[in-house]
């Protein structure tokens, strides 16, 4: 994980989503079968409690006991849920999974047992309002990440996932809006795969059922379309769960660091098992270079002088007086030594004006009331004002004006940070284009790393220093950047050769020439990176020309998606 500038201004949420599934597919099989305890009986519990409801006609009698079940079963799915996001956090950072011992358990229950159930009336609430349904919906989903017994307390934990879910205000709106898109998507999926599963076993197999006999009856009921929500939620909710505690990590890691320690952690392993590597190797080759002769003992090498205290303070003082290290500083220390300067001064005047327009609107405000006040007193002139009733209509009037004018301003906030963070962007991306040469040996190398003409520039350097096979990693990767631009694939670290293909094969339907050539260089790329073939000049040759032909083949305009 790269702690760059989108961790800090917010992060985004199609990316968020793929990060989820890449964390879920590398999951171990025991977190899918904790989630999955917990919520399939919950499921398959809310179903037969709907359909006998429903359908039963002595269901009064045992009313009260089925609710009583259902509900103990939505906490014992929530409590398995916080155990799944727990273990999948331990097996994001790289650390053993957590133990479950009593105290923790009992924390983890109470906490669940007393916050979730909130949601089925806030949840439904804000979901009329629209606007306060992303932050309640991302504090329930937070509370299943700080809900797992780690710390001590209700008010704690709640405490935690309020300040979490309600970081990134903007970034709630549009995971809501994909989680709701792939929900409508995979219900639409999961209805036609259970509506059509009996007509085709019935015309390959010859089974006539239930289903096939009742016609469109079988699907046109609330049992058949809450079987269908079941699944399609049983699918979805480990996504939403893996992209919430991303979220939140990303969101601690903000004050933390705790991304950027798991970072440091992954790439203190791959040294070190490098180092393990190149220790055996020279441990092997060692007996090799001794001759015939005794070697002699190397000659020891004189220890450095050591540094005077007070040369050694001054150092240290003159590094820690650099502007990388200024922010730790203490900030009333920095307030006072600093002079009040001409920006400062602009802010105060700025400050003082904003405050006058404050003013001022509020003024225009209480007019404006008071003469909404006197129509209606002409209007209804024998309306009672002793009540109080006159005020508490007016004090109405100034709420509304005023949550008027927040909205307002509050558009106009987001407006300004749009502007200022595609400028950013555009800041960003012209400073990338001056990275320094990446490393091709490294898997993790990426075709982000450097434009189009860069990786043709580095490959033909390999060709002049006879290095074959590195020349033919370069002309992929520039391959691959010239899709990006093109916006036929979207780079990923965790996308394999064949994902990118399957995506060219998607995305560029109308161009079937450019399909054959990046699959035909896929298949050589495979062949000489990762298994054992040689390459050739003429093979270089061939997927170089290939690599032409992707670079000829349509314009940007022409592509389908």
């Amino acid at each position: 994980m790269r702690r760059n500038s989108k961790r800090i201004d917010g992060l985004n949420g199609m990316e968020l989503f793929e990060e989820a599934a890449h964390l879920l597919r590398q999951a171990p099989l025991g977190l899918w079968l904790r989630y999955y305890l917990g919520a399939a009986p919950f499921v398959l519990g809310l179903l037969f409690f709907w359909a006998d409801m429903s359908r039963n006609t002595w269901a009064e009698e045992h009313l009260v006991g089925a609710s009583l079940g259902l509900a103990a079963l939505f906490v014992w799915m929530k409590c398995w849920q916080a155990v799944f996001v727990a273990g999948l956090r331990a097996h994001l950072a790289g650390e053993p999974q957590p133990e479950w011992d009593r105290p923790r358990v009992l924390r983890m229950i109470a906490v669940q047992s007393s916050l979730q159930p909130l949601g089925f009336l806030l949840l439904p609430v804000t979901l009329v309002t629209v606007i306060f349904f992303p932050p309640t919906f991302s504090f329930f989903q937070s509370l299943t990440v700080t809900g797992s017994g780690d710390i001590a307390g209700i008010r704690a934990a709640a405490s935690r996932a309020t300040r979490l879910g309600s970081l990134w205000p903007g970034l709630n709106f549009m995971l809501v809006a994909l989680g709701a898109l792939a929900a409508f998507m995979l219900f639409i999926n999961v209805a036609a795969l259970l509506g059509l599963f009996p007509h085709l076993v019935r015309i390959f197999l010859g089974i006539e059922s239930t289903f096939t006999r009742a016609g469109s009856s079988a699907i046109l009921n609330t049992t058949f379309l809450a079987a269908v929500a079941g699944v399609a939620w049983l699918l979805l909710d480990p996504v939403l769960k893996s992209v919430w505690l991303l979220r939140c990590f990303y969101a601690e890691s903000v004050q933390s660091g705790e991304d950027l320690r798991v970072s440091l952690n992954r790439a203190v392993a791959r040294t070190r098992a490098v180092a393990g590597a190149l220790a055996l190797m020279i441990g092997l080759m060692g007996p090799m270079r001794l001759t015939a002769g005794e070697a002699r003992p190397p000659s020891p090498k004189p220890a450095p002088a050591a540094l005077p205290s007070q040369e050694l303070d001054r150092s240290i003082e003159e590094v820690l007086r650099r502007a990388e290290y200024s922010w730790r500083l203490p900030r009333e220390r920095m307030a006072e030594a600093r002079p009040e300067t001409w920006w400062t001064r602009f802010l105060k005047n700025v400050a003082d004006q904003l405050e006058s327009l404050r003013v001022w609107v509020v003024e225009k405000i209480n007019q404006s009331a008071k003469w909404l006040r006197g129509i209606m007193d002409k209007l209804f002139p024998n309306r009672s004002t002793n009540t109080g009733a006159g005020t508490a209509w007016v004090t109405g009037v100034n709420t509304l004006a005023f949550l008027l004018l927040a909205i307002a301003l509050s558009a106009l906030a987001i407006l300004i940070l749009r502007l200022w963070k595609q400028r950013q962007k555009r800041i960003i991306v012209a400073a990338e284009a001056i990275a320094a040469t990446p490393d091709l040996n490294d898997e993790n190398t990426a075709a982000d790393q450097l434009p189009e003409d860069g990786w043709l520039k580095l490959a033909q350097d390999m060709m002049q220093q006879g290095n074959l096979r590195l020349a033919l990693r370069a002309l992929y990767l520039a391959s691959l950047a010239h899709l990006a631009h093109r916006e036929v694939v979207r780079i990923a670290r965790f996308k394999t050769n064949h994902e990118y293909e399957r995506e060219v094969r998607r995305r560029a339907r109308a161009l079937p020439e450019l399909q054959d050539a990046f699959g035909r260089n896929v298949g050589r790329i495979d062949r000489a990176w990762y298994g054992l073939h040689e390459v050739t000049g003429e093979q270089l040759g061939e997927f170089r020309e290939d690599v032409e032909r992707i670079r000829s083949i349509g314009a940007p305009a022409e592509v389908k998606r």
